[in-house]
């Protein structure tokens, strides 16, 4: 029976970045184009590994992504990579962390945070806005309690050519581990 609520949340917290991302890429842009650098590594490089981490945590899963148009609604990808990391062995302890990684054209990374909130209340999610944990060039940050009480954060944010959202979710979910993990993804972009 665990298997099947780790399997769901797995899939919920993969599901919802797709979800989140999708139709993100319209608004205005507050970040100068001209001050995009791009990167030179690979998403999957610019990923947090599991030696990221605090211990006891186990990598599930992993997605590249390639030369896409129009990406799940959120603009063109030019690469990209999501990756899932779970701790916990009962349903009283489970932690889910989901990081989706993606390198986009200068001239539509700048479009993708600003309507977030919107992208929320259109999924019809009850959420809080945190402050911004400043991190990348821009960032928003959101808080999420589902039906059952269990806990999502989520921490979004661009940098040079890179958007990158990191979810955590779970019963036992640490805002300031997922802050941390944040400013880790953020000092790999380059």
């Amino acid at each position: 029976m665990f298997m099947k609520e780790r399997d769901f949340l797995t899939i919920f917290l993969l599901v919802f970045i797709i979800i989140f991302i999708a139709g993100c890429s319209s608004g205005n842009s507050n970040i100068a184009k001209s001050e995009n650098k791009l990167s030179t590594l690979d998403p999957s490089e610019m990923a947090l590994q599991i030696s990221d981490l605090p211990a006891g945590y186990t990598k599930i899963n992993f997605n590249e992504v390639a030369d896409v148009q129009n990406y799940q609604g959120m603009g063109d990808v030019k690469k990209g990579y999501q990756v899932g990391f779970s701790k916990g062995s009962t349903k009283a302890d489970l932690v889910m962390i989901s990081q989706g990684v993606f390198v986009m054209p200068v001239d539509q990374i700048g479009l993708v945070l600003p309507n977030m909130s919107a992208q929320f209340n259109k999924m019809g999610t009850k959420l809080d806005q945190l402050s911004s944990p400043d991190i990348g060039d821009s960032s928003l940050a959101f808080r999420m309690i589902d039906s059952q009480g269990n806990e999502m954060y989520i921490i979004a944010f661009v940098k040079d050519d890179v958007f990158e959202l990191i979810a955590m979710g779970g019963t036992q979910t640490d805002y300031e581990v997922l802050k941390n993990l944040a400013k880790t993804a953020e000092t790999k972009i380059r």
